[in-house]
This record gives structure tokens, C-alpha cells and sequence, in this order.
């Protein structure tokens, strides 16, 4: 555990002015280090990765925290690594700060190719995720759920008690609908304002978005203020903008009608 000082060099204000930067430091997990900037150099506010995988043992899937902190990712979400039933990892260090929407499978995301049905929930499971949330909420941003794994009727019950247990701890739901054995436009108007949509762009029955129907539908699940993550194999980006031509012009209608951050903060719970 380190400090990591920048003296010199310019950095925004609250007020979004550029002003002169006298001393500036970070907590890290890395060793004391001291940077002396350039008048020109710029400080800018680290990243927040809405849709991270952290490796948080063995038996998980991801990248560890260090590694997020040193590609620039102060804020992360892990999206359904852990289950309900894992233990709550203990933060060892302040920085990358994670959040955790934790699976409503029981041990989470396993190793591709592993599929795991869901089991379902006895009132005891109920308690026990409201217990979580009760001495854990602080750390976790919602309850994620990861469909086209097994069968429709499967999915039809992650769906369905995903949105009860979401309502009923008051916290988002996050839907993993890339092949998905439900209607897209089923999916949309389960949701709520504040639920989250990923990987809406592939999966292995077609993409999600693919239908009119599903366009419509998407337009008006961003009109509820649902999100839709796009998770690639490349770094996630929000889709904030439905529009018919969504490849080529998802990134550049993002910049032009980006939500406001305070609609990121509240529906991400980041």
C-alpha cells in the first residue's frame, strides 16, 4: 500500500475550470512514488468501468484490481462474478473501488463452457440475500442475472424472480441478454428505470436488437431510463442512444446524447 503524489501540471475544479494543480495524490497498492509534471500536463479523473469481471480467486474469472487501477479504472462494477452464496470479498485497498452486482446463481460465473440451471430460490435464499444486502449493501450495486443458458423456461424464471428479489431489496437489476431464449421485447418491458441491459449486440442466437419490434421497445426502455450496456470483447460502452443503425453509429450518438452523469450515478449505482 503506497501513495502516489503529482505535483505541478493542471487539473479541473468542481466547477469545471482548468486551473494550476499544486499537489495531487492517489492511495495505491503499489509502492511511494512522486511525479513531477509539466506546466502543459493535464490530470484527468480515472475511469469507471460499469462491466468488469474481477478475479477474485481461483475459482473466478477476470482481471485483478491492481491491473484496473494501472489501465486508469478508479471505479469498477463486477458484473455477477460472485454469487449470492460466496463470502464478500474484503476491500484491501481503497483503489480501484468496486461494486458488486452479485449473480442470482448461487457461486456465480464459471469457467465457458459450464452452464448452470438455475436452482431457484427457497425462503431461506430470500433471507439470506436480504441479510447480504442489510450488512453489505454499501458494496453492491445490484443483482445481475445471465440468460440463454439452459432453455426458455429457465430464463423465464432467473427473469421473473430476478425482478421480485431486485424489488424487493430496492436495488437495480442487471440483464445478460445475449441469447436470450425470451422475446427482446418480453425483456424490455419486464424492466424497470434503473435495470440494466448487457451484451444486447451478440449472442448466439443473433443479436437482440436485430427485430423492429425489439428497436421499439428499446426506445422505450430508454425512455424509462433503462440502460444498455453493449459488451464485446473489447472494453463495454453504454448505449444511450437506440437508433436503427445501431453498429455504426452507437459510439458517435453516445457522445451526442450522452445521459448526465447523475443518470449514470443513480441507475449505475457506481
Amino acid at each position: 500500500m503506497g501513495t502516489w503524489q503529482f505535483e505541478g501540471g493542471l487539473k479541473f475544479d468542481r466547477n469545471g475550470s482548468l486551473v494550476m494543480n499544486s499537489q495531487w495524490s492517489i492511495a495505491t497498492p503499489d509502492e511511494d512514488r512522486v511525479f513531477s509534471l509539466r506546466d502543459t500536463d493535464l490530470l484527468l479523473p480515472g475511469l469507471a468501468d460499469f462491466h468488469v469481471h474481477i478475479h477474485w480467486g481461483p475459482d473466478t474469472l477476470g482481471v485483478s484490481p491492481p491491473v484496473l487501477l494501472r489501465a486508469g479504472v478508479l471505479v469498477g462494477g463486477d458484473a455477477g462474478t460472485l454469487g449470492w452464496r460466496d463470502p464478500v470479498p474484503t476491500r484491501r485497498s481503497p483503489l480501484p473501488h468496486i461494486k458488486l452486482w452479485i449473480s442470482l446463481l448461487p457461486h456465480g460465473l464459471k469457467h465457458h463452457p459450464a452452464r448452470i440451471a438455475f436452482p431457484g430460490l427457497t425462503p431461506l435464499d430470500t433471507q439470506h440475500i436480504e441479510h447480504l444486502m442489510e450488512h453489505h449493501g454499501h458494496d453492491i450495486a445490484g443483482i445481475k442475472i445471465r440468460l440463454g443458458q439452459i432453455d426458455a423456461a429457465d430464463d423465464a424464471r432467473l427473469l421473473t424472480t430476478g425482478i421480485a428479489i431486485a424489488q424487493q431489496v430496492q436495488v437495480p437489476l442487471m440483464v445478460h441478454v445475449s441469447g436470450s431464449f425470451l422475446p427482446p421485447e418480453s425483456l424490455v418491458e419486464s424492466l424497470r428505470p434503473g435495470d440494466v441491459m448487457t451484451h444486447v449486440f451478440h449472442g448466439l442466437r443473433g443479436h437482440f436488437a436485430q427485430s423492429g419490434l425489439s428497436h421499439k421497445n428499446l426506445r422505450r426502455g430508454r425512455k424509462t431510463r433503462n440502460l444498455a450496456g453493449c459488451g464485446t470483447r473489447v472494453p463495454a460502452f453504454f448505449l444511450a442512444n437506440i437508433s436503427p443503425s445501431y453498429g455504426r453509429r452507437s459510439l458517435a450518438s453516445y457522445h451526442k446524447h450522452r445521459p448526465h452523469p447523475s443518470h449514470l450515478a443513480s441507475s449505475a449505482c457506481l
